[in-house]
């Protein structure tokens, strides 16, 4: 097959199914788009180069990957960066550009387009390329708690109507979606994301995992995210392991007051962007990552950490159980519960061989799992073409 992929996000996804899929002799054109506002996702960050909106020349494109992407792509995959006006659905100039990006891309005459990720503008590709065999995957059916719902609940009630097929990262998410919006269940599929081993390209050869416990949140700061149980629960646990450390990494506004954890010095708040460096040397360092969500669709932030073999402590809300898999590769507790939270990380710290038995747990499951990108992408490929027979 001929495939197109049009990434609105998710770079650090789409490039290891492309690449499992190139290895089955498809012929995969991935088609990035970015905004002259938001140059930064994931793995590629070339916010401070400028780019004229529409396509960057290719010689731009491999300098913006960088060489550690490149030499892994090996040239598989022809890569394309799209470069809109602005991340505004009013702005007319946006409009055209995408007019422009989909005739280039109905002028290779691929055999399925499977639009990867949600964006304000994602219905007038639909539009576009309405006579073209087409795959939608959606990663947030709903809105997270607190953020711009109503907006988002029509976007995705417009996105229902279309004529696609659909993708969810989760049974739990595809049943969101069905309840929601009532779509044809025929129309929908689960597919779990696998392990986003690109950011292995970032590994520090210095950093190890720490002498000391060393306990990691990373992402954005958000209020779903939970962080305050999450503190709570740190306390718990630092009575009894005094040794403890808890280091808190990523950009946003803190919704609670957090003038105590300042004080405490076992606690380590980075609030800022951090760097594929920087980002790749804590999860080394540490000996759990913790996702304490109150609500949650599925997690980059677990699939990101499986590439680094680092258990998991999760809530068990969204798609994170199927992923997550309980006393395996991680523990789950119940959202909102800073005392259980408190008890798992505990019974993990104080266990180091616990810790060891789910490092080789993530590593099978990743091989030969449900996790794996070769079953992944088979997977895929059957919608891909179902969707073709169904056009």
């Amino acid at each position: 097959m001929k495939i197109a992929i049009i990434g609105l996000g998710h770079v650090d996804g789409i490039l290891p199914l492309a690449l499992e899929m190139a290895k089955k002799d498809h012929n995969i054109y991935i088609y990035f788009l970015f905004n002259q506002k938001h140059k930064i996702e994931s793995i590629i960050n070339f916010q401070h180069t400028r780019v004229k909106n529409g396509f960057v020349n290719r010689d731009r494109v491999k300098k913006i990957l960088g060489p550690r992407i490149n030499k892994s792509l090996n040239d598989k995959i022809n890569i394309n960066i799209f470069i809109l006006n602005s991340p505004k659905i009013y702005d007319y100039k946006n409009i055209i550009l995408l007019y422009r990006l989909s005739r280039k891309v109905i002028s290779q005459n691929f055999d399925v387009v499977n639009i990867n990720g949600n964006n304000v503008l994602e219905g007038f590709l639909h539009l576009f390329l309405r006579n073209m065999p087409r795959i939608h995957t959606i990663h947030d059916p709903l809105p997270h708690s607190g953020e711009g719902g109503r907006f988002a609940l029509q976007r995705n009630l417009l996105l229902s109507k279309m004529n696609t097929e659909f993708v969810f990262h989760a049974d739990a998410l595809q049943k969101q979606y069905k309840e929601v919006f009532k779509v044809d269940p025929d129309r929908m599929h689960s597919i779990l994301y696998g392990s986003l081993d690109f950011y292995k390209l970032f590994k520090t050869n210095g950093a190890i995992k720490s002498e000391d416990p060393v306990i990691l949140f990373y992402g954005r700061i958000a209020k779903y995210k939970g962080i305050e149980y999450l503190v709570k629960a740190f306390k718990i646990v630092q009575k009894e392991v005094p040794k403890i450390n808890l280091i808190i990494a990523g950009r946003g506004d803190f919704y609670f007051d957090v003038k105590k954890i300042y004080n405490n010095k076992n606690i380590k708040i980075e609030n800022r962007y951090m760097d594929n460096k920087e980002l790749v040397s804590l999860i080394q360092k540490a000996w759990l990552v913790v996702c304490p969500y109150t609500d949650a669709t599925q997690s980059g932030v677990v699939l990101t950490s499986y590439a680094f073999n680092t258990p998991v402590v999760a809530t068990n809300v969204g798609g994170i159980p199927e992923v997550v898999i309980d006393n395996e590769t991680g523990v789950l507790v119940p959202p909102k519960n800073s005392q259980a939270l408190a008890e798992a990380l505990a019974r993990l710290i104080n266990n180091a061989e616990e810790i060891s038995r789910m490092e080789k747990n993530i590593e099978q499951v990743k091989k030969d799992g449900k996790i794996s990108w070769n079953k992944i992408a088979n997977q895929t490929l059957k919608v891909y073409q179902k969707a073709i027979r169904s056009s």
